[in-house]
């Protein structure tokens, strides 16, 4: 079993490394996947549009149709994860079971945020009210200059989701939330309308970002979830 774990915006798969020490791989191996543009794909043109994100990460890392298959993603990789679940379904390879933690269902429409019309002090100033971020990020140039065009390419990408499908998926649905995140919060009961089967809630302590302080919880969560899911598979 193979859990691929997607990061948010502009996070890279550097953000899961230290959780793969709470799994045993021989059972579940935690894959955390890159994105163009970052970390050990830095200089690869930025994914700007979601159909060629899902298709291109599919290619990249999904493409074993004999291995079992979880997704995990935050934020902007729960959206992705969303996503690449639904694609995989329709190749009649479903995932095992999908998690996402903070993000909203595909139909949402609170997001409005449509970065190509802000100038750079005006993205700044909403990055600062979303939370998570080091303070240094907003008094270093060099950090700015570095992250900014990975941010607005990645909110451009999400700008670009098609049109809701109105499918259920075949496979269990986690859902992990902020207690004091109020971009996850308003319609998280919805999601149990993406699944065919039973949703499951988790709310723990933190902002939007609560999955750094949370994660061996969060990982003992999907390893039991996962054992349940193979479980039900035979």
């Amino acid at each position: 079993m193979r859990l691929y774990m997607l990061p948010y915006a502009g996070g890279s798969s550097t953000v899961y490394t230290k959780w793969k020490r709470y799994f045993d791989s021989s059972a579940v191996e935690c894959v955390p996947l890159e994105i163009n543009g970052r970390g050990s794909l830095t200089g690869v043109p930025f994914y700007t549009d979601m159909d060629a994100a899902v298709q291109g990460l599919i290619a990249g890392y999904l493409n074993d149709s004999s291995e079992q298959t979880a997704l995990f993603g935050h934020s902007m990789g729960g959206v992705l994860a969303f996503e690449i679940a639904r694609v995989l379904t329709q190749m009649g390879r479903p995932p095992v079971h999908l998690f996402i933690s903070g993000a909203n269902t595909p139909d949402y429409q609170g997001d409005s945020w449509d970065v190509r019309s802000m100038n750079d002090e005006q993205f700044l100033n909403h990055l600062e009210k979303i939370g998570g971020f080091q303070e240094e990020f907003f008094d270093n140039p060099a950090y700015q200059a570095y992250f900014l065009p990975i941010l607005r390419a990645d909110y451009t990408l999400l700008r670009s989701r098609p049109p809701y499908h109105p499918q259920a998926l075949p496979c269990g649905i986690t859902v992990f939330t902020g207690m004091d995140d109020p971009y996850s919060m308003e319609n998280i009961d919805h999601w149990g309308e993406f699944s065919e089967q039973e949703l499951t809630v988790f709310s723990l302590k933190g902002n939007h970002f609560f999955l750094h302080d949370q994660a061996e919880s969060m990982c003992k969560i999907m390893i039991t979830q996962l054992r349940a899911a193979m479980r039900k598979e035979g």
